[in-house]
């Protein structure tokens, strides 16, 4: 499954972190992300939400796009970067085209969000949320799931169910997400190094 989905869509492999609002998807992404990076991968991320205010009304990003008209904006300097703009006519980019555009160099992408997108999944369930799991497994959606992250010990899924308190939660993600998107790569890495 994810070595065809790299290959048509041509972008790095992502993971997306998903759930409803407050339920600590930012707080596993950033564990993920963490490990991912200790572990050697070259970690880059995707978040997606509405109304981000990057764009300040007077500054001189603002006035470009504002003013001037211009389509896009780029924030560039020693501290890094930022693109600015609108999508187009049409809507939105997918997540794919996202990291294919600008992350093309990563090894792997953490998304946070993106429920819709066809790359594989991890979601964040707290029982007292009084919100549904995402998680069907009988839906076509289903197949793209790696793992639920729940406080629930409730849970009886084909899939993994990690606990939110397991002290080496960040470690088991890793591995999943190694297992499941990384192992082609690190073969890869590893061949590199033995031959130089």
């Amino acid at each position: 499954m994810v070595d065809s989905y790299r290959k048509i869509r041509n972008s790095p492999p992502t993971v997306s972190v998903i759930g409803f609002k407050n339920s600590g998807k930012t707080s596993i992404a950033v564990g993920l992300v963490t490990k991912l990076r200790e572990r050697g991968w070259r970690v880059m991320s995707v978040k997606h939400g509405h109304h981000h205010d990057i764009d300040t009304p007077g500054t001189d990003s603002w006035r470009l796009r504002h003013e001037g008209g211009a389509e896009k904006v780029v924030l560039s300097g020693p501290e890094g970067f930022a693109v600015m703009g609108v999508w187009g006519q049409d809507s939105e980019m997918s997540l794919q085209e996202v990291t294919s555009r600008f992350l093309p160099e990563a090894d792997i992408v953490v998304a946070e969000g993106y429920k819709g997108s066809t790359v594989p999944k991890i979601e964040v369930w707290r029982t007292d949320a009084g919100n549904p799991l995402l998680y069907r497994p009988e839906s076509s959606d289903g197949a793209l799931y790696l793992a639920v992250v729940s406080d629930s010990r409730d849970l009886d899924m084909t899939i993994p169910v990690f606990d939110l308190a397991n002290p080496n939660l960040f470690d088991c993600l890793a591995e999943l997400v190694e297992k499941g998107l990384l192992k082609s790569k690190r073969s890869d890495y590893e061949e590199g190094e033995s031959s130089g």
